[in-house]
């Protein structure tokens, strides 16, 4: 049966450890997310030990050898040890309770879990992450004592670990997408959408947005009648000159006829483009 550990509760560490220690010895398994530095670990040790050197799972092999080592207790192995003999156990957070229930045909006897879907419906990919993770957490500590230890060659070593921790965490968590196109219609409306995805294809969080376009309110022209409009800027044509197209039969009849054409089929478009100095062409 699983509880929630009441992490409001205000008493004293030994006190905790105790609660925790008496609920694990219930077969109960406890809700310790978010719960840090309070002895879990020796607590779950202490309680493996009373129903007779039970056996230890931790989510990974190398945290296994860490508690074997810092504790000084053999029977702790990896969710992925399958060969274990004795099969009644206790499990640390993280585990996966399906696997270590179906897999390897285990007894709990209690342990501690977090709120990752209950750690019973992840994927393959979801368990990798959340035990890289923790992984990653344990090879920091192990950088910190191999820095302050001077042992240059094992922190060479953690630190190619570490990275490769942190890339396997990245190519299968939840990641931030990104992809701006235009739809395939009349309109041909643009879009950005963004969303997450994971490393088993898996995508949540999926939005989409209609970008509006810098040209939206701008006049589109004709390519030769900008084109005309911008020589006359150019050789000083006022916007007067050209919303009344004086003066320019005489100087520039070709252009003349380009916009004079373009006024009579256009008339709105023509000024506003003119007086607002509002338009464009593709």
């Amino acid at each position: 049966m699983k509880k929630n550990f009441d992490f409001n509760n205000p008493i004293l560490l030994k006190e905790m450890q105790e609660q925790l220690y008496e609920q694990l010895l219930k077969g109960d398994l406890i809700n310790v997310t978010n719960l840090r530095g309070i002895g879990k670990t020796y607590t779950l040790i202490k309680s493996a030990r009373e129903k007779g050197n039970c056996i230890i799972v931790e989510p990974t092999r190398h945290q296994a050898e860490i508690i074997k080592k810092e504790f000084n207790y053999d029977n702790v192995y990896s969710q992925d040890d399958l060969y274990i003999r004795n099969k009644k156990i206790f499990i640390d957070e993280s585990v996966n309770i399906k696997k270590v229930k179906d897999e390897m045909n285990c007894e709990i006897l209690g342990g501690y879990y977090i709120n990752t879907n209950n750690n019973e419906d992840l994927t393959f990919n979801e368990e990798v992450v959340i035990n890289f993770k923790k992984e990653a957490k344990e090879l920091n500590k192990s950088l910190r004592k191999a820095r302050d230890e001077n042992n240059y060659s094992m922190y060479k070593n953690l630190i190619n670990s570490y990275r490769d921790v942190v890339k396997m965490i990245q190519d299968l968590d939840w990641q931030l997408k990104y992809s701006e196109y235009r739809l395939d219609d009349e309109n041909g409306q643009k879009q950005v959408a963004i969303w997450e995805q994971n490393g088993d294809g898996q995508i949540r969080k999926h939005k989409i947005w209609n970008i509006k376009d810098k040209n939206d309110n701008k006049i589109k022209l004709p390519k030769e009648v900008k084109e005309t409009i911008d020589f006359c800027k150019s050789v000083g044509y006022t916007k007067y000159s050209m919303v009344n197209l004086v003066d320019m039969p005489n100087d520039f009849p070709e252009q003349y006829n380009i916009l004079n054409d373009y006024f009579f089929s256009n008339h709105d478009n023509y000024l506003k483009a003119i007086l607002f100095d509002n338009y464009y062409c593709e």
